[in-house]
């Protein structure tokens, strides 16, 4: 019980900080899109972002926060990321 009490207390350390960056990079990116383009499109958001683990992944949807000029062509480039990942 001691091995496996440990395993997870290791596991815990490697994983916390990073789940803390991704839970702040998608918080931030929800609140850029709700800045740009309103509730409705920050929550679509968040909830399309749930099950995104990668870093590089979230910076691109940064980027097209940005480069899109509305709320619907954020999503539907989200939409196509999530098709082409799958």
């Amino acid at each position: 019980m001691d091995l496996l009490a440990r395993i997870g207390k290791e596991w815990e350390a490697d994983w916390r900080p990073q789940a803390m960056a991704l839970g702040l990079a998608k918080a931030l990116l929800s609140g850029q899109a709700e800045h740009k383009f309103g509730s409705g499109v920050a929550e679509e958001l968040g909830r399309r972002l749930y099950g995104v683990l990668d870093m590089e992944q979230l910076a691109l949807v940064g980027d097209w926060i940005i480069d899109c000029d509305t709320g619907e062509a954020l999503l539907a480039r989200v939409e196509d990321r999530e098709a082409t990942s799958a």
